[in-house]
Protein backbone atom coordinates (compact mmCIF):
# COMPACT_ATOMS: atom_id res chain seq x y z
CA UNK A 1 0.00 0.00 0.00
CA UNK A 2 1.34 3.52 -1.29
CA UNK A 3 0.83 6.03 1.92
CA UNK A 4 1.51 9.48 1.13
CA UNK A 5 4.34 11.17 3.00
CA UNK A 6 4.18 14.69 2.23
CA UNK A 7 1.81 15.97 4.96
CA UNK A 8 0.91 19.82 4.20
CA UNK A 9 -0.44 21.13 7.74
CA UNK A 10 0.74 24.49 6.51
CA UNK A 11 2.13 25.70 3.36
CA UNK A 12 5.73 27.23 3.90
CA UNK A 13 7.93 28.87 1.23
CA UNK A 14 11.11 27.07 2.78
CA UNK A 15 10.11 24.36 0.49
CA UNK A 16 11.72 23.37 -2.94
CA UNK A 17 12.06 26.37 -5.11
CA UNK A 18 12.41 28.91 -2.07
CA UNK A 19 15.60 31.13 -2.47
CA UNK A 20 18.53 29.89 -0.10
CA UNK A 21 19.80 33.48 0.74
CA UNK A 22 19.39 34.00 4.31
CA UNK A 23 19.43 30.76 5.67
CA UNK A 24 21.59 29.61 8.40
CA UNK A 25 22.12 25.67 8.53
CA UNK A 26 24.07 23.55 11.27
CA UNK A 27 25.21 20.00 10.03
CA UNK A 28 25.31 17.13 12.74
CA UNK A 29 24.47 19.67 15.64
CA UNK A 30 25.32 19.01 19.18
CA UNK A 31 22.47 17.45 21.19
CA UNK A 32 22.50 17.57 25.23
CA UNK A 33 19.60 14.27 25.36
CA UNK A 34 17.98 12.88 23.11
CA UNK A 35 15.12 10.23 24.49
CA UNK A 36 16.00 7.27 22.04
CA UNK A 37 18.83 5.79 20.26
CA UNK A 38 16.84 4.93 17.34
CA UNK A 39 16.83 9.04 16.41
CA UNK A 40 19.90 11.21 14.92
CA UNK A 41 19.71 14.77 13.92
CA UNK A 42 21.03 15.21 10.57
CA UNK A 43 20.34 19.03 10.17
CA UNK A 44 19.07 22.38 11.31
CA UNK A 45 17.64 25.49 8.62
CA UNK A 46 17.06 28.42 10.36
CA UNK A 47 15.42 31.33 8.35
CA UNK A 48 13.17 34.13 8.95
CA UNK A 49 10.44 32.11 7.67
CA UNK A 50 10.90 28.74 9.67
CA UNK A 51 12.99 25.91 11.53
CA UNK A 52 13.50 23.00 9.59
CA UNK A 53 14.97 20.07 11.72
CA UNK A 54 15.67 16.85 9.75
CA UNK A 55 15.88 13.57 11.71
CA UNK A 56 16.90 10.12 10.75
CA UNK A 57 14.87 7.21 12.41
CA UNK A 58 16.14 3.62 12.46
CA UNK A 59 13.76 0.74 12.59
CA UNK A 60 13.79 -0.58 16.14
CA UNK A 61 15.54 -4.13 16.25
CA UNK A 62 13.11 -5.23 18.80
CA UNK A 63 10.66 -6.04 16.20
CA UNK A 64 11.37 -8.64 13.70
CA UNK A 65 10.09 -6.03 10.93
CA UNK A 66 11.67 -3.08 12.58
CA UNK A 67 8.51 -1.55 13.58
CA UNK A 68 6.61 1.80 12.96
CA UNK A 69 7.24 5.31 12.85
CA UNK A 70 4.90 8.60 12.97
CA UNK A 71 5.32 12.08 14.37
CA UNK A 72 2.49 13.36 16.28
CA UNK A 73 0.73 16.74 15.26
CA UNK A 74 1.24 17.94 18.93
CA UNK A 75 5.06 18.83 18.14
CA UNK A 76 6.72 21.46 19.34
CA UNK A 77 10.26 23.44 19.59
CA UNK A 78 10.91 26.35 22.39
CA UNK A 79 13.93 27.74 23.19
CA UNK A 80 15.66 25.73 25.77
CA UNK A 81 14.65 26.57 29.14
CA UNK A 82 11.74 28.28 27.65
CA UNK A 83 7.67 27.79 28.42
CA UNK A 84 6.99 28.97 24.83
CA UNK A 85 6.02 26.57 22.18
CA UNK A 86 6.46 26.86 18.60
CA UNK A 87 4.20 24.24 16.94
CA UNK A 88 4.93 22.12 13.91
CA UNK A 89 3.61 23.29 10.78
CA UNK A 90 4.29 20.85 8.23
CA UNK A 91 6.38 17.53 7.69
CA UNK A 92 8.20 16.14 4.53
CA UNK A 93 8.27 11.94 3.87
CA UNK A 94 7.02 10.96 7.65
CA UNK A 95 3.50 10.38 8.61
CA UNK A 96 1.31 12.38 11.12
CA UNK A 97 -0.30 10.25 13.68
CA UNK A 98 -2.37 8.08 13.83
CA UNK A 99 -1.34 7.48 10.37
CA UNK A 100 2.12 5.00 10.55
CA UNK A 101 4.96 4.31 8.33
CA UNK A 102 5.83 0.53 8.66
CA UNK A 103 9.80 -0.73 8.05
CA UNK A 104 10.13 -3.88 6.16
CA UNK A 105 12.96 -4.90 7.95
CA UNK A 106 15.03 -4.31 10.86
CA UNK A 107 17.88 -2.05 9.36
CA UNK A 108 15.64 0.18 7.24
CA UNK A 109 15.67 3.51 8.10
CA UNK A 110 13.92 6.70 7.19
CA UNK A 111 15.10 10.32 7.16
CA UNK A 112 12.03 13.26 7.28
CA UNK A 113 12.10 17.03 7.72
CA UNK A 114 9.77 19.12 10.47
CA UNK A 115 9.13 22.26 9.66
CA UNK A 116 8.28 25.04 12.52
CA UNK A 117 7.92 28.87 12.75
CA UNK A 118 11.06 30.53 13.02
CA UNK A 119 13.34 31.22 16.08
CA UNK A 120 14.12 34.61 17.45
CA UNK A 121 17.86 35.57 16.17
CA UNK A 122 19.04 34.64 19.68
CA UNK A 123 18.80 31.33 20.64
CA UNK A 124 21.88 29.26 21.31
CA UNK A 125 19.42 25.87 21.74
CA UNK A 126 16.27 24.31 21.37
CA UNK A 127 14.15 21.46 22.76
CA UNK A 128 12.26 19.74 20.42
CA UNK A 129 9.11 17.76 22.20
CA UNK A 130 6.76 15.31 20.71
CA UNK A 131 5.48 14.93 24.06
CA UNK A 132 6.64 16.16 27.52
CA UNK A 133 7.65 13.37 30.14
CA UNK A 134 7.11 10.70 27.06
CA UNK A 135 9.80 8.27 27.75
CA UNK A 136 11.56 6.42 25.21
CA UNK A 137 8.32 5.90 22.89
CA UNK A 138 8.49 9.66 21.83
CA UNK A 139 10.76 12.12 20.08
CA UNK A 140 11.75 14.37 22.58
CA UNK A 141 15.28 15.85 21.96
CA UNK A 142 16.81 18.51 24.34
CA UNK A 143 19.43 21.09 24.02
CA UNK A 144 19.60 21.09 20.31
CA UNK A 145 22.81 23.74 19.29
CA UNK A 146 21.24 26.36 16.72
CA UNK A 147 24.93 28.31 16.62
CA UNK A 148 27.79 27.25 16.13
CA UNK A 149 29.97 27.09 19.68
CA UNK A 150 32.24 29.99 19.58
CA UNK A 151 35.73 29.71 21.67
CA UNK A 152 37.24 32.54 20.00
CA UNK A 153 39.56 32.68 17.25
CA UNK A 154 41.68 29.67 16.56
CA UNK A 155 45.61 29.58 18.21
CA UNK A 156 47.66 27.84 15.48
CA UNK A 157 50.93 28.96 17.68
CA UNK A 158 52.26 24.59 17.11
CA UNK A 159 52.60 25.79 13.42
CA UNK A 160 56.02 26.73 11.95
CA UNK A 161 55.64 28.22 8.80
CA UNK A 162 59.55 28.26 7.19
Amino acid sequence: MKTRTDYNLRQIPGLPGFDKKGIRTISIPRVEQISTNSLKVEKVELSEEYTRIDIIHYADPKYISGGWVHVRPETFIRASGSTQRLGLLNVINVPIARTKHYYRHVNDRIAFSLFFPALPKNVKSIDMIEKLNGGENYFNIYGIRTRDIDNGPMQLSFLSFN
